[in-house]
């Protein structure tokens, strides 16, 4: 399993940077490491924010208007958050350095208990080992932080960070959606300029898209992305995530992450009310 700031646990050790690695490949991977580093606390927060309200009394095939979408989709944050108590899934990282025709694929278990612990058990890896040691393991290293360090109000998908502008309706993978243009109040790692897709019937997020604002790195030039969600019983939770990156030195690098076999835990009712108040 992983944590942070350590590696440990048997064949993760596999993980642990080579320590004749040149400084220079050393900062270049740091950089690479920021690629994910906005994406991670993007899905965090909108994984966060799509749990059905109850208090929203919705007729079936019926449109909700723009306003109510984007109030149900923000107002669901906090519900969520107080009801999830566990999660458990599978995930896919495939990561190509397109330059240096480096690539690299890792499935690993994810595991999350709230509030901020997150674990990672690898399961299979197969390409390019300075991929996996200097550039997938990070992005899991990064993601274990920023759950651990509880940043995702810094970066969630609401009015304090963004301003909401609506662009219309439109389709994906047959469902109607809502369009709203989002951009970020203040120019930091973590926000983006964008749009997301709220379901007209439910107000549910269905895909984000949009350019980071900041890299946070100085080897990172822009990255752009596409999220999508899905729902999964009582939540919604990513299900893919494609971003495209330009780095100084390494040029192009692409990757895709797949989640999939979701276990949620909720909190029981009770509990949950309790925390309300």
């Amino acid at each position: 399993m992983l944590s942070s700031p350590g590696v440990s646990h048997g064949s993760y050790s596999e993980a642990v940077m080579s320590r004749d690695k040149s400084m220079s490949c050393l900062n270049l991977a740091a950089g690479a490491a920021e690629i994910l580093l906005a994406l991670l606390t993007v899905f965090l927060a909108a994984s966060l924010a799509s749990s059905p309200d109850p208090s929203v009394s919705l007729v079936s095939e019926a449109i909700i208007a723009p306003d109510l979408a984007l109030q149900t989709f923000e107002s669901q944050a906090a519900r969520q958050l107080s009801e999830l108590a566990a999660c458990s899934a599978s995930t896919l990282i495939e990561a190509t350095l397109s330059d240096t025709s480096q690539w690299g694929k890792y499935e690993l278990r994810r595991d999350y208990v709230a509030p901020k612990t997150l674990r990672f058990t690898p399961v299979h890896f197969e390409g390019d080992r300075f991929v996996k040691n200097n550039f997938i393991t990070r992005l899991l290293r990064v993601e274990v932080e920023q759950v651990e360090n509880e940043r995702s109000s810094q970066t969630a998908l609401n009015a304090r960070n963004y301003k909401f502008n609506y662009k219309g309706i439109t389709e994906i993978d047959g469902r109607r959606v809502h369009i709203f243009q989002v951009k970020p109040r203040q120019k930091r790692p973590g926000l983006f300029n964008g749009r997301i897709f709220l379901e007209v019937e439910t107000g549910h997020i269905r895909r984000a898209q949009g350019r980071l604002v900041k890299s946070g790195s100085f080897f990172v030039k822009r990255i752009d992305f596409v999220q999508d969600y899905d729902d999964f019983g009582a939540f919604i939770f990513p299900v893919h995530l494609h971003s495209v990156a330009q780095l100084r030195l390494f040029g192009r690098a692409v990757v895709d992450v797949w989640y999939r076999d979701y276990e949620p835990v909720a909190i029981p009712a009770t509990v949950a009310a309790s925390n309300d108040h």
